[in-house]
């Protein structure tokens, strides 16, 4: 092409005067590979002001240039030049222009030239649709080729692949657009060439149309390592896992290797399925192709591990890349949040930024979230400082995170504040601020924010009643209970859900109203769950009921064989009425069973620093023998300490 144009457009070398501007630039070639653009642009602008004209060969180089090194700026420069000097209108100039400005991201500007070119060429058209469909338009690269489609020129190859990628951009809405496309490929003798087909098969997966995309495949003159991958990602994303691990097989028989965009679509079909067994597989081949130092790969593969709740194996992974972006701190805070090792993750939040890597907004919630659920109000405090320094306070989801930290963490001023300068507040703004009001007992402010929610045309959710109904087993109050029960019920027209049966029978439990909750577990229009019963037995071992205790416990063990936490209580129920031969029992049957219970965490904020204790974990010296001491004073003072709840 640089050969062409230096050839067949205008060529500096018809003029003495050109040569010299060129040669004092050192020559095309260079300004074409993106060298000495400031000084070729200051020379045409030159020319412009003396009422010269610019070269057009010269032009296209610094097109060429500012392509090759994203040059918005320079690129901007140059636009009214060739606006001026008439050349926007010419459908090469305009083509490269259009590409050049949807490279950094202009499509407004690229737009305006097209309109700009009287008769534009099917490159022009190409330039255009590609832009849209590539800048995640879709719709608008859809439309420009049904306005291609009504002109005398005829769409070609590079096309039909943008329309095809604007097509699996719209997933299943662009589906029947897709099909249209397809038959025309056909009757344009084009659906069997390698580059369409693979397209082809990528825009049905991505559609959801995987049948489709089968027969596709199956139709190719040959598969690549892209047509598989295609496909592989299309089962994957859709969770059938197993036919693309079969592909994956299959690929590699037929003497096809893998590359890193199909071990990603596996990595991420065995985190969606959580299949510790084939991810391993997978980390292994990934080791053997030598992918595992790609950033990408990497992270997914900690996701992956996250996913499948292999936390060490994350970490591994984690500690060896040789690079970190955003993605892999992201997805290994993720994963110790998820873990309830919010510690680790706030030392991870902090090595991040030590490392010179800011948070986005997706790990901003994160650690947000983990400040929420532990109470740390001094760490969030610090974490909003830092969202403000973002220009993050506005976005909706970390603002209303915010309100929901500072709500569970009792500050319901600084809660307020935020919530007063959303710039939207939906119905989750709300839902927020009224469960940290209903945990906290303050259930007047909790009618107060619902009235406030109708006026601004809001009604509460079964999940915000959920939070109120929670609320009130908290504090043990059970009239408010039923009131708001009611008020769900009566005024909004809710259906009780099981998460609402839950919360009532857990509240009457720890009131002590054991056969008003046994009641309502036998009355309710749906089966109860084995968390409303393990609410039940709960309040049972709290009061001393070991015959309807039993009976939860069976009801437990038969919905959930493998939950720990009945053993633990039906245990000790028997332990505090000195029935030690069934309490033998059960735990015997425990151990039959291979049940396991994570051990406890807690997380106490003194100050700046954050100090973890988990159960069973050996202290330090000097904290051991501190902990020794009070505990011989609690002993001497004739407290004695209740561990039922231990393992």
């Amino acid at each position: 092409m640089f050969f062409f144009v230096t050839q067949h457009v205008y060529t500096a070398r018809k003029h003495s005067f050109h040569s010299q501007i060129v040669a004092d630039l050192g020559g095309l070639h260079q300004i074409y590979n993106g060298q000495n653009l400031g000084r070729a642009l200051q020379a045409v602008e030159e020319l412009d002001l003396q009422g010269k004209p610019i070269p057009k060969d010269l032009t296209y180089c610094i097109l060429q240039g500012c392509t090759k090194r994203k040059d918005l700026a320079a690129a901007r420069r140059l636009r009214p030049l060739m606006v001026k000097q008439g050349m926007a209108n010419i459908s090469l100039f305009a083509d490269y222009l259009i590409r050049l400005l949807a490279l950094c991201g202009c499509l407004p500007e690229a737009e305006e030239i097209f309109h700009m070119v009287a008769q534009p060429s099917i490159y022009t058209w190409n330039a255009i649709i590609s832009a849209h469909a590539i800048l995640n338009n879709p719709k608008s690269a859809l439309e420009y080729y049904h306005a291609l489609r009504s002109t005398s020129i005829k769409p070609s190859k590079v096309t039909f692949l943008s329309v095809l990628k604007a097509c699996a951009s719209l997933e299943k809405e662009g589906l029947d657009q897709g099909r249209l496309i397809h038959n025309q490929l056909t009757r344009c003798g084009l659906d069997y060439d390698g580059m369409v087909g693979n397209a082809l098969v990528d825009m049905y997966a991505k559609c959801g149309n995987l049948n489709q995309a089968q027969e596709v495949f199956d139709e190719l003159p040959y598969q690549t390592v892209v047509s598989y991958g295609a496909l592989i990602a299309g089962y994957a994303n859709h969770g059938l896992c197993c036919i693309a691990f079969e592909l994956f097989e299959k690929m590699q028989k037929e003497g096809i290797q893998p590359n890193r965009v199909v071990f990603l679509c596996l990595v991420k079909a065995c985190s969606k399925a959580s299949a510790l067994e084939q991810g391993i597989q997978i980390h292994e081949r990934i080791i053997k192709n030598g992918l595992l130092s790609d950033v990408m790969i990497g992270s997914a593969l900690v996701d992956m591990y996250v996913k499948c709740e292999s936390l060490a194996r994350a970490l591994l992974v984690f500690e060896k890349l040789p690079s970190k972006n955003l993605c892999s701190w992201g997805a290994m805070i993720g994963g110790f949040v998820e873990h309830g090792d919010n510690r680790s993750a706030f030392v991870c939040f902090a090595k991040m930024q030590q490392d010179g890597i800011e948070p986005d907004r997706a790990i901003f919630l994160v650690v947000l979230r983990a400040c929420a659920s532990h109470g740390c109000s001094i760490r969030g405090k610090i974490i909003h400082h830092q969202i403000v320094k973002s220009e993050l306070e506005r976005d909706v989801s970390v603002g209303n995170t915010l309100v929901d930290m500072y709500a569970k963490c009792g500050n319901f001023d600084e809660s307020h504040n935020v919530f007063d300068r959303l710039s939207t507040r939906d119905i989750v703004s709300w839902g927020a601020l009224i469960a940290g009001y209903a945990v906290n007992g303050h259930f007047s402010m909790v009618l107060d924010c619902v009235k406030g929610m109708q006026q601004s045309s809001l009604n509460p959710s079964e999940i915000i009643f959920t939070s109120v109904l929670a609320g009130c087993s908290n504090v043990g109050l059970v009239k408010q209970g039923y009131e708001f029960l009611n008020i769900m019920v009566g005024e909004f027209g809710i259906t009780p859900s099981a998460a609402h049966y839950n919360c009532m029978v857990d509240l009457l439990g720890r009131t002590g109203c054991l056969v008003e909750a046994w009641k309502l577990l036998q009355s309710m229009p749906i089966d109860p769950t084995a968390i409303a019963w393990r609410s039940l037995l709960a309040g049972c071992k709290i009061y001393g009921d070991k015959e309807l205790g039993q009976l939860c416990f069976e009801e437990i063990t038969r919905l959930d064989p493998i939950g720990a936490s009945s053993f633990t209580m039906m245990s000790n129920m028997y332990d505090d009425a000195h029935m030690w031969e069934d309490s033998v029992c059960i735990q015997d049957l425990k151990r039959s069973k291979g049940v396991w219970k994570k051990p406890g965490r807690a997380l106490i904020e003194i100050g700046n620093n954050m100090h973890e204790f988990i159960v069973g974990e050996r202290l330090s010296g000097e904290t051991d023998q501190r902990v020794r001491k009070l505990a011989h004073r609690i002993f001497k003072e004739g407290y004695v300490p209740d561990l039922s709840g231990l393992e």
